[in-house]
């Protein structure tokens, strides 16, 4: 089980704020030769749905545009479909040209064509091309040769990325930051994007032997949630060992305790705050499978669909 850690935003919301705040760096990154102008309103004209990412940019031919920017941690079949839709949303309400990426987190299956159309009989009727970016598939130096060293933690999602290179990230990270807050938040973004392809314990264990992170990574909020994960885990751990001397009972309840700990936890973490106390009754009530299903769909579903993965009615 590779758990959302609790007590830090979901991969969505820290990603958005990395991009909100090195916009320059994105656009060297994913969109070499377009320059950064404003932020758009990302609620998309007469729909509920909302983008992720909606900037006015300068063209690489000097024209104005906008880039639309959507991050998605699994394969959605749809995908042509709902950008296609923004895309042309975004081009009623502001005139001009639109240019849509997709950046893919992590590996989740075939990933769709970047086109989406359809014809009428011979003739074609619709087509929308979009850019699609394989993070996964890139080298960590495509970023961390860069300067803008607040997008450094997306290197937790690259190729080359192991539990030695995500220490001395953090530790350049530090290095370079501006403020211990800072400090804080990346190399705990960069954490939250490497557990997505290593081991939890195994990151923490490996930043607290860095001297410049001992002392800051034990006394930030992810390290101290990252600890009791560790905890957590030992004490199932320890309990599978009693389950080899016949004790097959406690090792489950403790298998059962970690997941729906971890599953109140994440839940909190993604939708902020306490709790509505059917979902907790019904947490406590859930087994391992619900618990560790509700974890893998934390980061992508909303809170009516996390409900619905312990029976629960949507929230009036």
């Amino acid at each position: 089980m590779q758990p959302t850690p609790p007590d830090r935003p979901d991969y969505d919301h820290a990603l958005k704020r990395l991009f909100l705040e090195a916009h320059d760096g994105v656009l060297a990154l994913f969109a070499p030769g377009a320059t950064w102008i404003g932020a758009l309103d990302t609620e998309l004209p007469k729909s509920n749905r909302q983008a992720d990412i909606v900037w006015y940019v300068k063209q690489p031919n000097g024209e104005p545009g906008i880039l639309h920017i959507e991050q998605q941690s699994t394969r959605d079949d749809e995908m042509g479909e709902r950008v296609s839709d923004y895309a042309l949303r975004l081009r009623i309400q502001h005139k001009i040209a639109v240019h849509s990426i997709v950046i893919y987190l992590r590996p989740d299956g075939p990933i769709p064509e970047p086109v989406y159309q359809w014809d009428w009989g011979d003739r074609p009727s619709f087509r929308y091309e979009y850019e699609i970016i394989r993070l996964w598939e890139w080298r960590s130096e495509q970023v961390l040769t860069t300067p803008y060293y607040n997008l450094w933690p997306l290197a937790g999602f690259m190729s080359d990325v192991t539990v030695d290179t995500t220490a001395e990230i953090a530790d350049r990270i530090v290095t370079a930051a501006q403020s211990e807050a800072e400090r804080e938040q990346l190399t705990g973004d960069l954490a939250l994007f490497a557990g997505m392809r290593l081991p939890w314990e195994a990151i923490y264990q490996a930043i607290r032997r860095q001297p410049m992170l001992k002392d800051l990574w034990e006394q930030s909020s992810l390290g101290k949630a990252l600890e009791v994960i560790a905890e957590e885990r030992g004490e199932a751990r320890g309990e599978a060992r009693g389950e080899a001397r016949g004790e097959a009972r406690g090792e489950a309840r403790g298998a059962e305790k970690t997941a729906r700990h971890m599953a109140t936890l994440a839940i909190m973490a993604r939708f902020g705050g306490a709790l509505d106390a059917d979902l907790l009754e019904a947490i406590d009530n859930a087994n391992q499978a619900a618990c560790e299903l509700a974890i893998t769909q934390v980061g992508v579903g909303t809170l009516d669909e996390i409900r619905a993965v312990f029976g629960l009615a949507p929230k009036a």
